[in-house]
């Protein structure tokens, strides 16, 4: 099975307003310098010529908390948990040439108050 690795610079933005920035992935945002608990956007392009005899997938080593995940404008899937592997598939969905792929990010406020 080959794998192509999508880490490396990707693109970031907290709001519709705000212009996207450039964000380390894969990272902890707080490792990062943004101390910020809620959603976040990702985006990224990406170049591939998919063969047709074979599946693709996409595959997260880890997401806090929860996402949702858009390929070519399509809502391709969704998650919970924290930074467990998954996977969704994408063969249908993969362009040959140029794709956009956008993870929405939700990282809720952890509690603060002492149990």
């Amino acid at each position: 099975m080959k794998e192509y690795s999508l880490s490396g610079i990707w693109k970031y933005r907290l709001n519709d307003v705000e212009k996207y920035r450039d964000i380390l992935v894969p990272s902890n945002w707080y490792l990062q310098g943004l101390n910020y608990s809620g959603k976040v956007y990702y985006k990224r392009m990406f170049e591939i010529s998919p063969q047709k005899d074979k599946d693709y997938y996409l595959i997260f080593k880890g997401v806090d908390y929860f996402c949702k995940v858009k390929l070519n404008g399509r809502l391709i899937g969704k998650h919970e948990g924290y930074f467990q592997e998954f996977s969704f598939p994408i063969t249908d969905i993969l362009k040959d040439g140029e794709n956009l792929l956008e993870v929405e990010v939700d990282s809720p406020r952890e509690p603060t108050d002492i149990w």
